[in-house]
């Protein structure tokens, strides 16, 4: 017959309840009755011919142990009258013995363990196992076979025309630290590839039926053999999972009944524990068609409180085979998929969440309008493609593109789902294609790219994109690039979801924002939880914290409503201190370890993380902040602790900015730092600092901050906000059209509209306002405001003011020293100072210098800023000397103009810039320079030729950079 049908059990346990006489009659009230529905199946044409146990036969793995489950296994047997070699047993980490693995070190890399696990040391391994393996001998189970040899705990074995591949996930398993740290055996998994006894890729689909059974799900092995590391060493999981039909494991004793899902070709299926006291146990029955490769799965479910076994109706039927990518296979993957996703949230803290939309992004954070949209306003139709959906941390960004998976499904749309912190602190690739085959590989259901891009043209799909601010501006970019290709198809849809940051231009995307938590709402939640009028209790600005529903998850969790605190830091400082009784010490350790581990991509490396094997991991694992994995459960926490690290500091660099918010996408860490000053002194030199290395995330800072004003702890100085305002102000008056455009809305988003910083109409009444500004608290204020104010005669001769190590008085002078019709001797004296920092790490002071030389034309001042293009090692020095290349050519002679072209054209193709993405951010600003108040004609002639060797420079950039050159000669044209 091909439809053979197979009992899948799991955490038998046998033994663990030796010592209790109730717990004993329990199990033996549980088992009968597992008898009793197995014999119920068996007369409705489910009777199993096959059984299969995944692991835990045992639960100390001793004789006695066996014993038990051997008079029960017989029991079965003789029930369902198969023979011994019907029986398929793997280990579990239950069944070996511990004491002999004391001195059986777990091995620090791939190459340990693979050499550990070569076919040729089975047999000494077998001794870990011994009391498992003289269980198999009484039951008389069949050895399995491993290329030309036999054993009894790994290898395939034929079973009425199925072929099951055995694996041993257990051989390392020790103590409570196994999970991530496991390995199924990558060098086994090749022979019996070598020797035929796997399906081949290419005759995977009529190939024999192929089963792999072992005891630990993908979660507990460790990231070598989940992912590509070594290109000459694939991820084991994945391999086997090309190679088999189905995988069965067990081990994780869920209490739900987990669906069957897809990893390349094979479907996974999870069993729970079938018994441990204190679960809702279960087990599968399974039939498979050997020929049509089908599948059927009824699940059996215990009720302890009713002491009865229920049996479910069969799920939809499951194609077993190589991933065809047809629609109906790829919804029911789409189903099972959305069952994983929703079980990461927590029912009882669903809230009701809404969203506003505007048009841009300036528009989503200045207007606080009203609307709250219900969030299926989100999912993309034919004239709302693509949309971002903008959140604060803990906003529920996540869990709302979880809920709208199900909500696509159900109108017969196929979503696919992709969560960027998965790839967080990974190397993303070394070039763009490697990239999007990274991001790809953890799409959510498993399926390849080319299934899915060939999905695509078949249906109407929508592409989700979670955590957009985990990963590099690099990857960012690419990724964007990438969904502006796939646009190009009809049937594709697009969400991502990024915090609240105005560092990426979203062409083509609808702006959404999701709303906070009303107050209404929250109350009667909150007040249940901590009693009568607890809410209301609590300070304005804690009530509106709450508005977020992780900080309000948080409470709930904890139950805790660290009613003490008054901004997010003392939450944190609430959580680390009260719930995990950490001291202020090992948090600042903590803290440290966190920072030292961020990676180039911004994110904390798990791996990093693991190699410091710090004490209090384990405590940090058990809270929920970090994953089994070293991974942060949620951003937040990594942010809080970064900012820990920021505010026990006194100098600030760049690269800590820029590993810190992931390079400017996500600067909620910059505000938790200074919740957590309390000197004036150290906030206004840290928001300094930030303004040094980027303006748009220190009026970020401002307006973020002065909304906690009102609890007078996080105040900030009128002197160090309105500096930074009127800096920002400044640039509002730009001969760039892009630099105007962008100061603009920087100060809206955080400014109310009658701001004089917004409605001073020129620089003289810009001026104007500012000297009626006072701050007697800062005492450099004065002089920042003396040299904003002037008109260029305090500098002159004392242009020494740009190397001010305080970068709002340096920026300020730079500024100054462009409207103060510098002489040739100060220039040069610009230069020298270019070049004597030009081997220190004041990467500020030389980015000062070649934004001050790019308004003075002449050929010294154009040398120095090609070589500092072409030389200097800090890639914003690259990018002001570029602007400045561009802002000389505006002002040269004709001559000079086109020659500065040209030897930019030349250049710009032939520089490093450090990384893919910072070269195209260097490009676009060239290109974007361009876009002037100038009406010479030369200037167009010469500009539109450099634009277009940037259209032929930049292939990946194509079609937005040829819009932009057709949008200036518009422009110009109308002029």
């Amino acid at each position: 017959m091909s439809e053979i049908t197979i009992l899948h059990l799991s955490d038998l346990h046998f033994g663990i309840d030796e010592k209790e006489e109730d717990a004993r009659a329990q199990r033996t009230i549980a088992m009968d009755g597992l008898n009793n529905k197995i014999a119920e199946l068996c007369q409705q044409g489910w009777k199993p011919e096959i059984v299969v146990v995944s692991g835990d036969i045992a639960y100390r793995g001793t004789k006695k142990d066996y014993d038990i489950a051997i008079q029960w296994l017989n029991k079965l047997q003789n029930q369902l009258e198969i023979n011994s070699d019907s029986f398929i047993f793997v280990p579990g980490n239950h069944d070996l013995d511990r004491e002999k693995t004391d001195c059986f070190v777990r091995p620090h890399n791939a190459a340990e363990a693979d050499k550990i696990l070569s076919p040729k040391n089975i047999r000494r391994l077998e001794d870990y196992f011994d009391s498992y393996i003289n269980f198999c001998k009484q039951l008389d189970i069949p050895a399995y076979r491993l290329g030309s040899s036999e054993n009894i705990l790994v290898g395939t074995r034929d079973v009425k025309g199925i072929c099951f591949c055995v694996l041993n996930s257990a051989w390392y398993c020790r103590d409570n630290k196994d999970k991530s740290n496991l390995w199924i055996g990558l060098p086994q998994i090749n022979i019996m590839k070598a020797e035929g006894q796997l399906p081949s890729i290419e005759n995977f689909d009529s190939a024999k039926t192929t089963v792999a059974v072992f005891h630990h799900p993908q979660e507990w092995f460790n990231d070598y053999e989940l992912n590509v590391y070594d290109i000459q060493r694939p991820a084991t999981y994945e391999l086997l999972a090309n190679h088999c039909h189905l995988i069965l494991s067990g081990h994780v004793h869920s209490q739900t009944i987990k669906e069957p899902y897809r990893i390349r070709n094979a479907y996974v299926i999870t069993g729970g524990a079938t018994y441990q006291q204190g679960y809702r146990n279960n087990c599968s029955v399974i039939k498979v068609n050997t020929r049509t490769k089908g599948l059927k799965r009824r699940t059996l479910q215990y009720e302890p409180a009713e002491q009865k076994w229920v049996i479910n109706d069969a799920g939809p039927g499951i194609q077993l085979g190589a991933t065809q990518g047809s629609s109906s296979d790829l919804h029911e993957r789409c189903i099972q998929a959305f069952n994983s996703l929703i079980s990461d949230i927590n029912h009882e803290e669903q809230f009701q969440y809404t969203v506003r939309f505007a048009k841009s992004y300036s528009d989503l954070i200045r207007l606080k309008t009203d609307e709250r949209l219900c969030v299926d306003a989100i999912i993309p139709h034919q004239t709302k493609r693509a949309v971002v959906l903008h959140g604060g941390g803990g906003a529920g960004k996540s869990n709302i593109l979880k809920l709208l998976y199900g909500k696509m499904l159900q109108k017969g749309v196929l979503p696919f789902y992709i969560d960027l912190k998965n790839l967080a602190g990974e190397n993303p690739g070394e070039n763009s294609q490697a990239i999007i085959d990274n991001v790809l590989s953890s799409i959510v259901p498993a399926i390849n790219k080319d299934e899915f891009e060939s999905t695509i043209g078949r249906a109407t799909t929508v592409l989700i994109v979670d955590s957009f601010n985990e990963v590099s501006a690099e990857t960012r970019q690419i990724i964007l690039q990438y969904c502006a290709e796939l646009l190009k198809q009809q049937q594709l849809h697009i969400i991502i979801a990024d915090r609240i940051t105005d560092s990426w231009d979203y062409p083509g995307f609808s702006h959404a924002m999701v709303n906070t938590l009303t107050l209404e709402e929250i109350q009667p939640v909150f007040d249940k939880a901590f009693g009568e009028n607890a809410f209301h209790k609590l300070s304005d600005h804690l009530r509106q914290i709450y508005q977020r529903p992780f900080f309000l998850s948080l409470a709930l969790k904890t139950n805790k409503d660290f009613a003490g605190s008054r901004i997010k830091s003392e939450i944190f400082d609430a959580y680390f201190n009260t719930h995990l009784n950490f001291t202020a010490e090992e948090i600042t350790r903590i803290a440290q370890v966190t920072f030292e581990s961020l990676s180039s991509e911004g994110s904390a490396n798990p791996h990093t993380l693991r190699e410091k094997r710090d004490a209090l991991f384990p405590k940090l694992i058990g809270a929920g902040i970090l994953k089994p994995t070293y991974e942060f459960d949620h951003h937040l926490w990594r942010d809080y602790l970064v900012s820990r690290h920021l505010a026990q500091k006194s100098n600030w660099c760049d690269l800590d900015f820029d590993f810190a918010t992931i390079y400017s996408s996500s600067l909620e860490s910059l505000t938790l730092t200074l919740e957590q000053m309390n000197s004036s002194n150290q906030k206004d030199s840290f928001l300094k600092a930030v303004y040094d290395w980027n303006y748009s995330a220190a009026i970020y800072c401002i307006g973020e901050l002065l909304d906690a004003q009102s609890e007078g702890i996080t105040s900030l100085g009128k002197g160090i906000c309105n500096a930074v305002r009127a800096a920002i102000a400044e640039k509002r008056f730009d001969e760039i059209q892009r630099t105007r455009t962008k100061a603009e809305q920087r100060l809206r988003s955080h400014l109310p509209s009658e701001s004089p910083f917004l409605t001073c109409s020129g620089r003289n009444k810009l001026e104007s306002y500012v000297k009626q500004l006072y701050d007697g608290e800062a005492t450099w204020f004065e002089e920042w405001k003396k040299l904003f104010t002037d008109d260029g005669g305090y500098l002159r001769g004392n242009i020494i003011l740009i190397e001010n190590e305080d970068p709002l008085l340096g920026w300020t002078a730079a500024n100054l020293a462009r409207r103060a019709s510098l002489t040739n001797d100060d220039q040069e004296r610009v230069r020298a100072i270019y070049r004597d920092e030009s081997s220190s790490n004041k990467n500020s002071i030389r980015w000062r210098c070649v934004h001050i030389l790019g308004f003075y034309p002449n050929q010294e001042n154009i040398d120095l800023l090609f070589d500092a293009l072409c030389n200097d090692q800090y890639h914003w020095v690259k990018y002001g000397a570029t602007r400045a290349l561009v802002e000389i050519a505006y002002r040269a002679e004709p001559e000079m103009r086109r020659g500065v072209f040209d030897r930019l054209a030349s250049s710009l193709q032939n520089v490093h810039f450090g990384t893919t993405g910072m070269r195209k951010e260097i490009i676009r600003e060239a290109m974007e320079c361009l876009f002037v108040d100038c009406y010479e004609a030369d200037w167009v002639g010469s500009a539109s030729g450099f634009l277009q060797v940037i259209v032929e420079m930049e292939c990946d950039n194509l079609k937005e950079f040829m819009e932009r050159r057709q949008e200036f000669l518009r422009l110009y044209d109308t002029r």
